[in-house]
């Protein structure tokens, strides 16, 4: 039988952690990040209806590599290790996402792969606040127009773009959330299903799986830059949505 006070927190831990980019990272920079999210994540659960008294969170996020387990992994687990199993009437525990919920016995490996090369993106240039508006070819956006083209800027050099740059990727990650998600609404209705996210590839996840619960929220960080273009639709499928 289901647990009825209970609350699964199914985290994309790298969308949700405050995480600098392109930098090495200290364990405190991860441990910072992980007391935010499961902080806010708390409050947000001390105020449902009826409250859960155990909180089952599920992290997803590049923990392995084709040979290994990432260091994303070692520091975020280590992290987990530390945190205090009670928080007030709340119980906390942590699992790492390395499987389908339904299928734990088939392993998901290699979510984390580096891929040479730099990824699309488009450059606009001149920009007129640059300050090297007065000579456009000096400014860096040229340069990277080049390297965008796959060579390095410098005519006589040989480098292309594969040599120089690597890029990370996550493999099955939001694809197994989102699988995890709709079958703990099918299996399990009656327990709360936290969502941490604000990636929009989960949209249609959360209207199915809130055509099949109740109980479905979405618990979205702030530091987005462009706009939620399906608020509507999710509230329309009975999604709550929290903002942080």
């Amino acid at each position: 039988m289901p647990r009825l006070d209970v609350a699964h927190a199914l985290i994309d831990f790298h969308n949700a952690a405050d995480l600098r980019q392109g930098v090495s990272m200290t364990f405190s920079d991860y441990e910072d990040a992980f007391e935010a999210v499961i902080t806010r994540l708390l409050s947000l659960v001390s105020g449902l209806q009826p409250r859960p008294n155990h909180l089952a969170c599920r992290l997803y996020g590049g923990w392995v590599t084709d040979t290994a387990e990432s260091d994303d992994y070692h520091y975020v687990s280590a992290v987990a290790r530390k945190w205090i199993p009670s928080h007030g009437r709340v119980r906390v525990v942590f699992a790492f996402a390395r499987a389908l919920w339904a299928f734990p016995e088939l392993p998901l490996n290699t979510t984390l792969r580096y891929q040479s090369g730099l990824p699309p993106f488009r450059t606009i240039a001149p920009q007129a606040a640059c300050a090297l508006s007065a000579a456009p070819n000096a400014c860096s956006l040229f340069a990277m127009k080049r390297w965008q083209a796959g060579r390095c800027p410098e005519k006589t050099c040989a480098v292309i773009d594969e040599q120089a740059f690597s890029r990370r990727r996550q493999k099955t990650v939001d694809t197994t959330l989102c699988c995890d998600t709709l079958f703990i609404a099918e299996e399990d209705p009656q327990s709360w299903v936290v969502v941490v996210s604000d990636d929009d590839d989960m949209v249609p996840c959360l209207i199915s799986a809130g055509a099949r619960s109740s109980k479905i929220v979405q618990l979205r960080p702030l530091r987005r830059r462009g706009p939620h273009h399906y608020d509507s639709q999710l509230q329309a499928g009975g999604v709550r949505i929290q903002d942080w």
